[in-house]
Protein backbone atom coordinates (compact mmCIF):
# COMPACT_ATOMS: atom_id res chain seq x y z
CA UNK A 1 0.00 0.00 0.00
CA UNK A 2 2.92 2.12 0.95
CA UNK A 3 4.37 1.89 -2.79
CA UNK A 4 1.55 2.43 -4.19
CA UNK A 5 1.10 5.80 -2.84
CA UNK A 6 4.67 6.49 -3.28
CA UNK A 7 4.01 5.45 -7.09
CA UNK A 8 1.02 7.93 -7.36
CA UNK A 9 -1.45 4.57 -8.47
CA UNK A 10 -3.88 5.98 -5.77
CA UNK A 11 -4.55 9.11 -3.99
CA UNK A 12 -6.34 8.48 -0.79
CA UNK A 13 -6.67 4.81 0.80
CA UNK A 14 -9.53 3.44 3.79
CA UNK A 15 -7.48 0.82 5.82
CA UNK A 16 -7.93 -1.29 8.99
CA UNK A 17 -5.52 -1.36 11.49
CA UNK A 18 -2.19 -1.63 11.82
CA UNK A 19 -2.16 -0.92 7.96
CA UNK A 20 -3.04 2.81 8.90
CA UNK A 21 -0.85 2.83 11.90
CA UNK A 22 2.07 1.58 9.87
CA UNK A 23 1.52 4.35 7.08
CA UNK A 24 1.52 6.98 8.90
CA UNK A 25 4.44 5.76 11.15
CA UNK A 26 6.60 5.46 7.79
CA UNK A 27 5.16 9.18 6.77
CA UNK A 28 3.68 7.67 3.67
CA UNK A 29 -0.14 8.86 4.22
CA UNK A 30 -1.78 11.65 5.74
CA UNK A 31 -4.26 11.55 8.28
CA UNK A 32 -7.96 12.89 7.01
CA UNK A 33 -10.15 11.03 9.31
CA UNK A 34 -10.19 8.77 11.97
CA UNK A 35 -13.15 6.70 12.48
CA UNK A 36 -12.16 5.53 16.20
CA UNK A 37 -11.55 9.31 17.10
CA UNK A 38 -12.93 11.71 14.70
CA UNK A 39 -16.52 13.12 15.01
CA UNK A 40 -19.15 11.90 14.44
CA UNK A 41 -17.90 8.34 13.61
CA UNK A 42 -15.53 8.59 17.14
CA UNK A 43 -18.83 8.29 19.18
CA UNK A 44 -20.27 5.21 16.68
CA UNK A 45 -19.98 1.72 16.63
CA UNK A 46 -18.52 0.06 13.70
CA UNK A 47 -19.59 -3.49 14.08
CA UNK A 48 -22.65 -4.66 15.10
CA UNK A 49 -23.54 -8.15 16.03
CA UNK A 50 -25.88 -9.87 12.91
CA UNK A 51 -27.48 -13.14 13.06
CA UNK A 52 -29.64 -15.36 10.50
CA UNK A 53 -33.27 -13.74 10.82
CA UNK A 54 -34.43 -17.22 10.29
CA UNK A 55 -32.22 -19.16 12.48
CA UNK A 56 -32.70 -16.35 15.40
CA UNK A 57 -36.95 -16.60 14.84
CA UNK A 58 -36.21 -20.40 15.81
CA UNK A 59 -33.64 -20.49 18.17
CA UNK A 60 -33.86 -16.98 20.06
CA UNK A 61 -32.24 -18.01 22.87
CA UNK A 62 -29.52 -19.84 21.13
CA UNK A 63 -28.83 -16.31 19.30
CA UNK A 64 -29.11 -14.49 22.34
CA UNK A 65 -26.17 -16.39 23.94
CA UNK A 66 -24.02 -15.96 20.95
CA UNK A 67 -24.17 -12.52 21.21
CA UNK A 68 -23.95 -12.27 24.59
CA UNK A 69 -20.78 -13.88 24.07
CA UNK A 70 -19.71 -11.40 21.92
CA UNK A 71 -20.52 -8.72 23.73
CA UNK A 72 -18.82 -10.21 26.86
CA UNK A 73 -15.63 -10.43 24.85
CA UNK A 74 -15.96 -6.92 23.36
CA UNK A 75 -15.59 -5.64 26.84
CA UNK A 76 -12.98 -8.10 28.20
CA UNK A 77 -11.09 -6.44 25.38
CA UNK A 78 -11.81 -3.28 26.50
CA UNK A 79 -10.15 -3.66 30.00
CA UNK A 80 -7.48 -5.56 28.22
CA UNK A 81 -6.29 -4.21 25.10
CA UNK A 82 -2.79 -5.27 25.70
CA UNK A 83 -3.48 -8.85 26.41
CA UNK A 84 -5.67 -8.85 23.07
CA UNK A 85 -3.04 -7.77 20.50
CA UNK A 86 -0.74 -10.15 22.19
CA UNK A 87 -3.46 -12.50 21.70
CA UNK A 88 -4.36 -11.73 18.25
CA UNK A 89 -0.83 -12.40 17.10
CA UNK A 90 -0.08 -15.46 18.22
CA UNK A 91 -3.62 -17.15 16.71
CA UNK A 92 -2.14 -15.56 13.52
CA UNK A 93 -5.04 -13.69 13.36
CA UNK A 94 -2.93 -10.83 11.86
CA UNK A 95 0.66 -10.12 10.70
CA UNK A 96 1.99 -7.54 12.85
CA UNK A 97 3.94 -7.16 16.53
CA UNK A 98 2.02 -7.90 19.83
CA UNK A 99 3.27 -4.13 20.27
CA UNK A 100 2.70 -2.51 17.12
CA UNK A 101 -1.28 -3.94 17.11
CA UNK A 102 -1.97 -2.84 20.97
CA UNK A 103 -0.52 0.97 19.75
CA UNK A 104 -3.26 0.35 16.08
CA UNK A 105 -5.93 -0.53 18.79
CA UNK A 106 -5.37 1.61 21.57
CA UNK A 107 -7.99 4.56 20.56
CA UNK A 108 -10.55 2.05 19.74
CA UNK A 109 -13.44 1.90 21.80
CA UNK A 110 -14.86 -1.55 22.38
CA UNK A 111 -17.40 -0.89 25.35
CA UNK A 112 -20.66 -2.38 23.95
CA UNK A 113 -24.15 -1.69 24.44
CA UNK A 114 -27.83 -2.00 22.69
CA UNK A 115 -29.54 0.68 22.78
CA UNK A 116 -26.80 2.96 21.62
CA UNK A 117 -26.13 0.42 19.20
CA UNK A 118 -29.65 0.52 17.26
CA UNK A 119 -29.37 4.39 17.37
CA UNK A 120 -25.92 4.21 15.99
CA UNK A 121 -27.67 1.57 12.84
CA UNK A 122 -30.47 4.01 12.23
CA UNK A 123 -28.34 6.82 12.04
CA UNK A 124 -25.98 4.90 9.27
CA UNK A 125 -29.00 4.13 7.68
CA UNK A 126 -29.56 7.85 7.32
CA UNK A 127 -26.17 8.72 6.04
CA UNK A 128 -26.32 6.01 3.73
CA UNK A 129 -29.72 7.75 2.69
CA UNK A 130 -28.23 10.90 1.67
CA UNK A 131 -24.99 9.47 0.64
CA UNK A 132 -27.49 7.66 -2.52
CA UNK A 133 -26.00 4.31 -1.19
CA UNK A 134 -30.18 3.39 -0.09
CA UNK A 135 -32.69 3.88 -2.92
CA UNK A 136 -34.59 6.76 -3.26
CA UNK A 137 -37.96 5.50 -1.99
CA UNK A 138 -36.16 3.11 1.48
CA UNK A 139 -37.40 4.59 4.66
CA UNK A 140 -34.13 4.67 7.16
CA UNK A 141 -36.47 3.96 9.91
CA UNK A 142 -38.52 1.39 8.53
CA UNK A 143 -35.27 -0.45 6.82
CA UNK A 144 -33.60 -0.53 10.57
CA UNK A 145 -37.35 -1.81 12.29
CA UNK A 146 -37.07 -4.90 9.67
CA UNK A 147 -33.24 -5.29 10.16
CA UNK A 148 -33.02 -4.89 14.21
CA UNK A 149 -33.51 -7.55 16.91
CA UNK A 150 -34.20 -7.47 20.56
CA UNK A 151 -33.23 -11.23 22.20
CA UNK A 152 -33.95 -11.84 25.50
CA UNK A 153 -31.22 -11.16 28.19
CA UNK A 154 -29.55 -8.87 26.21
CA UNK A 155 -30.17 -5.41 27.17
CA UNK A 156 -27.95 -2.70 28.53
CA UNK A 157 -27.92 -3.51 32.23
CA UNK A 158 -27.08 -7.03 31.73
CA UNK A 159 -23.99 -5.35 29.66
CA UNK A 160 -23.46 -2.49 32.48
CA UNK A 161 -24.09 -5.60 35.14
CA UNK A 162 -21.01 -7.69 33.27
CA UNK A 163 -17.68 -7.98 35.15
CA UNK A 164 -14.35 -9.26 33.66
CA UNK A 165 -11.07 -10.37 34.56
CA UNK A 166 -8.69 -7.44 34.26
CA UNK A 167 -5.06 -9.52 32.95
CA UNK A 168 -2.25 -7.78 35.23
CA UNK A 169 -0.79 -5.78 32.34
CA UNK A 170 -2.91 -6.33 29.80
CA UNK A 171 -4.49 -2.90 29.63
CA UNK A 172 -3.73 0.15 27.91
CA UNK A 173 -0.11 0.43 26.31
CA UNK A 174 1.73 3.32 27.10
CA UNK A 175 1.47 6.21 24.77
CA UNK A 176 4.63 6.31 22.73
CA UNK A 177 6.13 9.82 20.85
CA UNK A 178 6.96 9.64 17.49
CA UNK A 179 10.06 8.05 16.99
CA UNK A 180 9.36 5.39 18.99
CA UNK A 181 6.45 4.74 17.01
CA UNK A 182 8.52 4.63 13.70
CA UNK A 183 10.72 2.29 15.39
CA UNK A 184 7.87 0.04 16.53
CA UNK A 185 7.22 0.04 12.76
CA UNK A 186 10.02 -0.34 11.30
CA UNK A 187 10.48 -3.78 13.61
CA UNK A 188 7.55 -4.62 12.49
CA UNK A 189 8.14 -4.68 9.07
CA UNK A 190 11.20 -6.01 9.29
CA UNK A 191 9.25 -9.53 10.88
CA UNK A 192 6.22 -10.09 8.50
CA UNK A 193 3.67 -7.35 7.89
CA UNK A 194 5.11 -6.15 4.73
CA UNK A 195 4.23 -9.33 3.06
CA UNK A 196 0.61 -7.99 3.08
CA UNK A 197 1.37 -5.07 1.29
CA UNK A 198 0.96 -2.24 4.25
CA UNK A 199 4.63 -0.66 3.09
CA UNK A 200 6.42 -2.93 0.63
CA UNK A 201 4.91 -4.58 -2.61
CA UNK A 202 1.52 -4.40 -4.36
CA UNK A 203 0.44 -8.29 -3.99
CA UNK A 204 -2.74 -7.17 -1.66
CA UNK A 205 -3.80 -4.46 -3.15
CA UNK A 206 -6.97 -3.87 -4.64
CA UNK A 207 -8.02 -2.48 -7.95
CA UNK A 208 -11.27 -0.92 -8.30
CA UNK A 209 -13.41 -2.01 -11.31
CA UNK A 210 -16.60 -1.75 -12.80
CA UNK A 211 -19.52 0.18 -11.29
CA UNK A 212 -17.21 1.09 -8.40
CA UNK A 213 -14.97 2.89 -10.36
CA UNK A 214 -17.60 5.19 -11.30
CA UNK A 215 -18.15 6.31 -7.70
CA UNK A 216 -16.69 9.71 -7.11
CA UNK A 217 -16.19 11.39 -3.47
CA UNK A 218 -17.60 14.83 -3.33
CA UNK A 219 -17.56 17.13 -0.29
CA UNK A 220 -20.08 16.21 2.41
CA UNK A 221 -19.83 17.94 5.86
CA UNK A 222 -21.33 15.25 8.56
CA UNK A 223 -22.94 18.11 10.41
CA UNK A 224 -25.24 19.14 7.90
CA UNK A 225 -25.76 16.69 5.91
CA UNK A 226 -28.68 16.91 4.43
CA UNK A 227 -27.71 20.56 3.26
CA UNK A 228 -24.35 19.67 1.70
CA UNK A 229 -23.62 17.32 -1.35
CA UNK A 230 -23.67 13.84 -1.33
CA UNK A 231 -20.86 12.17 0.05
CA UNK A 232 -20.39 10.06 -3.42
CA UNK A 233 -22.39 9.53 -6.24
CA UNK A 234 -22.00 7.12 -8.52
CA UNK A 235 -24.33 8.15 -11.10
CA UNK A 236 -26.04 5.06 -12.08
Amino acid sequence: MGLALDQGQVDAVANAEPIGTILLAHEKAKKIIDQAVDLPYGDEFCCVTAVNGTFAEKNPKAAAGVTRALLRGAKWVAANKTADAKLAVEKGYLAATAELNVQAISLIKYMPAVAKARRDVLQVAKEMKTADFLGPNTDPEELVQKAWLDLPGVTDEWVQSLTVEKIAGGGDPPKLTPAEMTRLVEVGCENKCCRYGCCGDLEHVLRLTGEWALIKPRFWDPRNPEKGEALVNSRR
